[in-house]
Order: structure tokens, then C-alpha cells, then sequence
């Protein structure tokens, strides 16, 4: 299944991994929906990407952060305050130029994520796009080495003699794997059967161009003494007054395969499983960890400026 063509808008074809062993993310796969976070704020939704609530997740049950979680962060606030222009590693989505790029990835990261079953090419328009050599991440971001890496990293230049190029995107694209989208829906069937029924609107509505239908939107949520990661589902398009009811009509193609007997009632998924709780005192404490690091070569990045600037 492919989405819908935008008008004017030729389609790229990237490659990239969709672990549908995480609940939020077989959600969003098996609806086909490959969506930066940031993309969302046209709409004026403020969200974490699922990355970025992965990270913080993951800080919340080791209870300290690594250096893998520093950098993380460190990088997104050197993007924020010199880069600005390009997308954020932790709310844009991650894909490769090709699947020769995407294959050589695998074999030289050699992590769970990397199953060759997670493969997927992805059809998309991005709206900001940045190509960055992943060796400044495979060789740094777990160490507490000299940070001027960081800035060669965001200036896109190549690490050593044997660059992997990847993509960080802003934008919603198409994942065209069919099955691995069956996989996900039926872990979506076997995990959460009475959402089965939204799940199969939301799958016709991506496809028919109404992009945000059931979309898995994490963020924190602040109670009294604590921070929550939590998430809702964008049910906008499902109001009463919504185009999509006469757009339905339109689908012909067989997608899903799969269906439940439906007794008329909508129920989202319970995805709580992924939540967690962090003190305030602990947020506060990692965020005042994080600093930006000084410029590797500030005339580089004067000149960076002077470009961009030029450009808009």
C-alpha cells in the first residue's frame, strides 16, 4: 500500500528498521505511519518523538544517566542553539538513502534493532532533511569525549575513512513493507483485540491522505512532584464533522487483511505498559548536567550562518 501522491510533491524512497517488538511503534507500523514528532507541531501538537520517550524511559529505570543519554542531549541542544535549521536527532525519524546504506548498517552497529525483518523501505517528502555520518555517533556518543565532535557531526562533514551516511527527516512517510505491517497488526490483534476495529479505520484513513488518524502522540505530563511519560491518541479525525466519513467510501483495496467482530464501540489501545514516572528533582538534575559544548572552529560555523541565512 502506498500513500496517497502530494500534488507537485515527487515521492523519495529511503530504507529503514521499524522494531515492531515495541507496542508503540507496531501501533504506528502497522498503519504504515512513519512520522517525525516535530511534524506534528504543524497542528500545533507538541509531541516526543518515540525515540526521545524511549530515552527517557530508559533513564527512568536505570535511574542515572549514561553518557549515551548526556550526549543525546547534549547534541539536541547544540542543534537548537547553532543549527536550528536542521532536524532534531531526538523528534525526526532516522532512514537511509539506500538499501545498501541501510544493510551496512546492520552488520556494523550488530544491534536488535538491525534485524534484516525490520527492513522497510519508506516513502516520503521530507520537510527538513540533514545527511550525517553515523561514525561520530557509533565512536562518541557512548564516551565522554572531547565534544567538538558534536559540531563536525551537525556540519555533515565525514568521520574517518569509511563514512555511513544516514538521514535524519522532518515529515510523514508511507513504510511500504506489507508484511512487516501484517506482523504488526497481528501483534496489535493478539496484544490489544478490541482496538482492532480503530486500528482497521485508521489503516484506510492513512491511506486515503488523512495522516494523523489513532497516532501515538507521547509526552510528559507533570503531577505534583513527578514527571509522567504518558500518551494519547489523535482522534481529531473521528469527530462527528470529519471529511474522512465521505472520504471512506473511496478504499478498494483489500488492506487490512484482518478483522474482528465489531460490537460498535471504539477502544484505543492500552499502551501503559510504556509509561514511567521521574521525580522533577531527577529531570531537573539531568537538564542541568547538559551543556553545550564550545565551538570546534567558530569561523566554520559563521560561514554556516551566512549560508543559511542567505538562503531564507
Amino acid at each position: 500500500m502506498r500513500l496517497l501522491p502530494i500534488p507537485n510533491r515527487p515521492m523519495n524512497t529511503f530504507y529503514a528498521y521499524v522494531n515492531i517488538h515495541d507496542p508503540l511503534v507496531a501501533w504506528e507500523a502497522a498503519i504504515g505511519r512513519y512520522c517525525s514528532a516535530d511534524d506534528l507541531e504543524r497542528d500545533r501538537v507538541f509531541s516526543l518523538s518515540l525515540r526521545q520517550f524511549a530515552l527517557f524511559r530508559r533513564y527512568a529505570s536505570i535511574g542515572q544517566a549514561t553518557s549515551q543519554i548526556r550526549n543525546e542531549l547534549r547534541l539536541e541542544a547544540l542543534r537548537a542553539k547553532r543549527y536550528a535549521h536542521l532536524p532534531s536527532r531526538l523528534r525526526g525519524v532516522f532512514v537511509f538513502e539506500s538499501l545498501e546504506d541501510a544493510q551496512a548498517a546492520a552488520k556494523r552497529w550488530d544491534g536488535g534493532h538491525f534485524d534484516p525483518s525490520f527492513l522497510s523501505e519508506i516513502e516520503m517528502v521530507p520537510s527538513r532533511s540533514a545527511r550525517l555520518d553515523s561514525e561520530w555517533i557509533t565512536f562518541n556518543l557512548a564516551t565522554e569525549n572531547d565534544p567538538s565532535w558534536m559540531d563536525h557531526y551537525w556540519r555533515g562533514e565525514v568521520s574517518g575513512t569509511n563514512p555511513l551516511t544516514e538521514v535524519v527527516c522532518s515529515g510523514v512517510g508511507a513504510i511500504l513493507n506489507k508484511e512487516l505491517r501484517e506482523r504488526a497488526y497481528r501483534k496489535v490483534m493478539e496484544h490489544f483485540p478490541k482496538a482492532v476495529p480503530l486500528l482497521s479505520v485508521a489503516c484506510v484513513a492513512f491511506y486515503l491522505g488523512f495522516t494523523r488518524v489513532a497516532q501515538v502522540v507521547p509526552y510528559l505530563l507533570a503531577a505534583g512532584p513527578k514527571v509522567r511519560g504518558v500518551h494519547l491518541l489523535n482522534m481529531n479525525d473521528l469527530r462527528n464533522e470529519s471529511p474522512l466519513f465521505a472520504a471512506l467510501p473511496q478504499y478498494k483495496d483489500p488492506w487490512p487483511p484482518l478483522a474482528r467482530p465489531w460490537d460498535g464501540v471504539i477502544q484505543v489501545p492500552d499502551l501503559s505498559g510504556s509509561w514511567f514516572e521521574l521525580e522533577v528533582s531527577e529531570l531537573s538534575t539531568l537538564v542541568a548536567e547538559v551543556s553545550v559544548p564550545p565551538p570546534a572552529d567558530e569561523s566554520v560555523l559563521d560561514r554556516i550562518r551566512s549560508v543559511h541565512a542567505a538562503r531564507h
